[in-house]
């Protein structure tokens, strides 16, 4: 996924071209322009840090200076639906794809009190509809408002797989953090798919910073 442009921004292009028209545009953004944390709020700061989340974010705010009132922001995840094709693109990893990857390793993490509120196709679409019959604008977090959690959604899943797995808990005390930014003097565009400036090395060291705060052990980086 490549860092943020107009040229490839659709959305952007389109919001530009219909600014002066009566015309709503509903953007589909993600949940990805919040941090990443468990149990995420619709009060929680905007503060992406994955290149998707970023780009989505600039989308939402370049749009929302153009359209303002003629403008439905919905910040969506946890999508499920059938598959019809196998795209073997994938932007990130799903639950389920994560699932599966532990379960073929043999082990799972322990998930208690953490959830995520799934929603199906059919269910967004409706969500749409009324939003569009009621004239809603702004900014929405799209869910279904029922708290699932992965515990419960897990030992589900595991009714199905006949493979023994071992509960694993996570050990943020044990944690061993490694990094190798790109460096910050090198040519960004001739060596590195997705270029690294100074605002992304600022990005990192706030994001060490929080993790730092939120683990109340010190990181040191040499």
């Amino acid at each position: 996924l490549k860092k943020y442009n107009f040229k490839d921004d659709i959305d952007a292009i389109i919001a530009k071209k219909i600014c002066n028209l009566n015309i709503k545009y509903i953007f589909l953004s993600t949940r990805k322009v919040y941090f990443p944390k468990s149990n995420i709020r619709e009060k929680d700061k905007i503060n992406p840090i994955s290149i998707y989340g970023i780009n989505k974010s600039i989308t939402e705010k370049f749009i929302f200076k153009l359209l303002k009132k003629k403008l439905l922001i919905l910040r969506i995840s946890n999508v499920i639906g059938e598959k019809h094709n196998i795209n073997r693109r994938k932007i990130h990893k799903t639950f389920i794809d994560i699932f599966f990857e532990n379960i073929k390793k043999g082990h799972i993490f322990k998930n208690k009190n953490v959830y995520k509120d799934f929603l199906t196709t059919d269910q967004l679409s409706r969500i749409i509809d009324k939003l569009i019959i009621s004239k809603a604008y702004g900014v929405y977090n799209a869910s279904l408002g029922k708290k699932i959690l992965l515990s419960d959604l897990i030992n589900w899943l595991l009714k199905h797989n006949k493979q023994e797995v071992k509960y694993l808990k996570y050990k943020n005390k044990d944690a061993f953090i490694f990094l190798d930014p790109p460096y910050f003097n090198a040519d960004q565009d001739k060596f590195y798919t997705v270029s690294f400036n100074y605002e992304d090395h600022l990005r990192l060291m706030k994001l060490l910073k929080k993790l730092t705060d939120q683990s109340k052990k010190q990181i040191k980086i040499s």
